[in-house]
């Protein structure tokens, strides 16, 4: 991540090699944003964590997660997953977190999002498997 992606008016930041060599842009609240700045402190381009080697990245997570209270579970691997799931009961459609994700199919958002099947959205999906739609 870039200096330069910083979005803040639109409150979005550029992430140009994300999973897969893809780019998306993602949210970027206010308060991350001033966060960033002060880490940063006068420099306006050039990677955000200059220097950091990834093992310092690894530890900055986990001292982040510990101090939130979280328990340690899994790495930032999963806070996708939970990002996914929280934005999902706040309402944000399925395309939008799939754009905030950077997925290429809508069916591996689903598997981020945790989607809960009802009966009848689970027999309908069934269906469409049983139904032939997908066979080989």
């Amino acid at each position: 991540m870039d200096l330069r992606d910083l979005y803040p008016d639109q409150h979005q930041l550029l992430v140009r090699h994300g999973k897969g060599g893809r780019e998306r842009y993602v949210p970027l609240s206010g308060s991350l944003y001033q966060q960033i700045r002060l880490f940063a402190a006068d420099r306006r381009a050039g990677p955000i964590f200059e220097g950091a080697s990834v093992r310092t990245l690894q530890r900055w997570y986990d001292d982040a997660i510990t101090a939130a209270g979280v328990a340690k579970k899994g790495g930032p691997h999963t806070a996708r997953h939970t990002f996914a799931t929280i934005l999902r009961a706040k309402g944000f459609s399925l395309e939008e977190i799939q754009g905030m994700l950077g997925h290429s199919t809508r069916i591996t958002t689903e598997i981020y999002a945790k989607l809960t099947f009802t009966p009848e959205t689970r027999d309908r999906y069934l269906q469409l498997f049983e139904g032939g739609a997908y066979k080989q």
